[in-house]
């Protein structure tokens, strides 16, 4: 399944349909993922086609979080991003800083 897709589904639960207005928004919310996790830190980059299961779930949170109306919901998706962009810190594989790089 396509990376779209499952953030279409993640975020829409319903339906699986395509329509192109929801494709364009959340194909915006997958390069702010990316370029959150990429560009605000220390996270090595890659990219949403070559994303790994871990990057790919904080991708698809991240859009969740933005999609989301309710503000508790919102909240809650907003802290397991932030949970999984940590994890990806502090992990060598993800992050120059991980593995005890940080004092």
């Amino acid at each position: 399944m396509a990376l779209i897709d499952e953030v279409r589904f993640a975020v829409n639960r319903t339906t699986t349909a395509t329509n192109q207005a929801l494709e364009t928004e959340l194909t915006r919310y997958i390069n702010a993922a990316v370029l959150d996790l990429t560009e605000t830190t220390s996270i090595k980059a890659f990219t949403a086609a070559e994303a790994d299961d871990l990057q790919k779930e904080a991708i698809i949170t991240y859009a969740c979080f933005m999609f989301e109306r309710d503000t508790n919901r919102k909240a809650q998706y907003k802290t397991i991003y932030d949970d999984l962009k940590t994890k990806m810190l502090l992990s060598a594989k993800y992050s120059d800083l991980g593995a005890g790089a940080i004092s």
